[in-house]
């Protein structure tokens, strides 16, 4: 870890405190961010000292506090590294409206879920008449009916990536097929490299398989230099990313940052699972980036038809070179014997239809009026307008987001904590997710509500 890297993280001495204390709640809140990753090395006392403008004696007594905490360790001649965090309970995103109090007049803004897309319930007329002609003894589809893959083959073909059928797995959504990629490629005990900050319902299935989560700081890693670095030193079998339009930032990652995290993964032979949920949320029409393959570079590519289309089709899938296929389909009978079939038949239906350019307009003009709303009420608050998706990543002037989502929440505005997104559950207490996928109206009422709690608490 470079030393001027670790100053610009640590900022300012506080003075409302000693500054040894400061030095140490400053390492915590970097660590339980995923600001410093676990196994790197600290620079040397007198170093960090000179930078910091603080005696050695400072910065030795911070360092030892740190390391009582449990946040540093220190080993003779090798110098201080970075622990893992402690994990608090594990958190999620809550995805039933309502989830946790009486409906009534709340306003759920925890979770990002698009309307069903226009011309699903004719659809799914027709796919229940098509699937009446299909009843037959068994009814096992486990790798997904040959008319679906052939369209999944086709959406990646269309994106310049040649896909042939037994390169597909259909998975019953995104969150089931990173489990099964992750259960295949990493196992249990071994580290996972993640984005932090990230979605939760992905990332626990980390935990679910067995293995452990090793975060990465990247919410301002536009270059993509902290993820290819944290690939390049970590003995972790594989990475989970999101590049298309991240959650919650909405960030979608350029060619040289994919140049970048490519080359470190064939480096270092560290497997990609790649979330592409998101991926059809280009409501800005922006030039896409190839999906995030290369020659040498084993690579799961995990899509989805939630955001897309529905949430309620559970239709999601894999792509990846056939023997991790082969592998992945083998581990999965263990959990799970396939897609319904009439999901597949409406599913196949679907994704050969034209997504309606209305849909994208919508979510664009939400994304303008949220944004426009947030920024002549909450004018302390640093809120970027996003490359696509569907949520703003807000940073609020103080770690209040939990105060502020209990407030709100007494109010009947339901929003998740800035440490959901956090995959040790830690930190983030200055970040606000805000999706636009509400209606207007409630997206209006969402920005003042926020607005009274804000000047209450900040």
């Amino acid at each position: 870890m470079s030393l001027d890297h670790l100053v610009r993280q640590l900022g300012v001495p506080a003075s409302r405190m000693p500054a040894y204390v400061w030095l140490a709640d400053r390492l915590n809140l970097l660590v339980a961010e995923g600001r410093l990753t676990p196994g790197a090395t600290l620079p040397a006392e007198r170093a960090m000292a000179t930078a910091l403008g603080l005696s050695r004696t400072t910065v030795v007594r911070g360092l030892a506090l740190a390391e009582a905490q449990g946040i540093v360790a220190a080993r003779r001649g090798a110098g201080r590294t970075v622990r893992s965090p402690r994990r608090r309970s594990s958190a999620f995103e809550p995805l039933e409206p309502g989830l946790g109090g009486p409906e009534g007049d709340q306003l759920d803004l925890r979770s990002s879920q698009m309307p069903p897309v226009d011309g699903i319930g004719e659809a799914m007329r027709h796919a229940t008449e098509s699937t009446l002609a299909r009843l037959t003894p068994g009814g096992y589809h486990t790798a997904g009916i040959p008319e679906l893959r052939e369209a999944i083959c086709a959406h990646y073909a269309s994106r310049g990536l040649p896909t042939t059928p037994d390169q597909v797995l259909v998975t019953t959504g995104a969150v089931n097929g990173v489990h099964l990629a992750v259960r295949a490629l990493a196992g249990p005990g071994r580290r996972v490299v993640v984005e932090n900050p990230c979605y939760p319902n992905t990332v626990r299935t980390i935990a679910f398989a067995g293995s452990r989560s090793s975060p990465v700081d990247t919410e301002d890693d536009d270059a993509g230099h902290a993820m290819a670095h944290a690939l390049t030193n970590s003995d972790a079998p594989c990475a989970l990313l999101i590049p298309e339009f991240q959650n919650p930032t909405g960030r979608l990652m350029g060619e040289q940052a994919r140049s970048r995290v490519l080359r470190a993964a064939r480096r270092r032979g560290v497997a990609l699972v790649v979330d592409e949920t998101l991926v059809a949320t280009n409501w800005r029409e922006l030039e896409m980036p190839s999906p995030l393959t290369a020659r040498g570079v084993t690579t799961v590519l995990v899509g989805s038809m939630s955001k897309s289309h529905w949430a309620g089709l559970r239709i999601g899938w894999v792509r990846a070179p056939r023997r991790v296929v082969d592998l992945i389909s083998h581990q999965r009978l263990g959990a799970d014997l396939g897609a319904p079939l009439h999901a597949q038949v409406l599913a196949a239906d679907l994704l050969a239809r034209p997504l309606p350019h209305q849909r994208w307009k919508r979510v664009a003009d939400n994304h303008d009026l949220l944004l426009r709303e947030l920024r002549t009420r909450l004018r302390t608050w640093r809120i970027d307008p996003v490359d696509g998706g569907l949520n703003l990543w807000c940073r609020l002037p103080a770690p209040k987001s939990e105060q502020l989502v209990r407030a709100a929440g007494s109010r009947g505005l339901l929003l998740a904590t800035g440490h959901v997104f956090s995959p040790g559950g830690h930190g983030w207490g200055a970040r606000l997710r805000l999706p636009f996928t509400a209606h207007s109206d409630d997206l209006v009422r969402a920005a003042g509500i926020l607005a009274e709690v804000a000047g209450e608490h900040l």
